[in-house]
C-alpha cells in the first residue's frame, strides 16, 4: 500500500516498467544513517532488501529484479522516520 503521498518527490523509482534493474533516488537531510530499501510482492512480503549507509543530500542505488517474475511490486523504505513506498511493474 503506498505511503506517504504528500511527499511524492522524497523517493523516485525508475524506470516503471522494469525489465532488469531498477534505480532508486532519495534524499537525506542526515548522514550516516543506516538505510534499508526493499522490495515487496503486492501481499506485503519481503522479496529482497538492501542496506546502505545514507550521505546527506542526494542519495541512489539500483536493484537487480531480474530474478522476479513479471507483476507488481513495491519498493519501500524509510525516510527520515517515514515509510516510503512506490508501486513499480516488472
Amino acid at each position: 500500500v503506498p505511503t506517504d503521498k504528500d511527499n511524492s518527490n522524497a523517493l523516485v523509482v525508475y524506470p516503471n516498467k522494469v525489465e532488469k534493474d531498477v534505480n532508486v533516488k532519495f534524499n537525506s537531510l542526515v548522514a550516516n544513517q543506516e538505510s534499508e530499501i526493499g522490495i515487496y510482492d503486492v501481499s506485503g512480503k519481503l522479496l529482497k532488501s538492501v542496506s546502505l549507509v545514507t550521505k546527506k543530500g542526494n542519495n541512489a542505488t539500483t536493484l537487480d529484479m531480474s530474478q522476479f517474475a513479471a507483476g507488481a511490486y513495491y519498493i519501500k523504505t524509510r525516510i527520515e522516520g517515514k515509510e516510503i513506498s512506490r508501486k513499480i511493474v516488472k
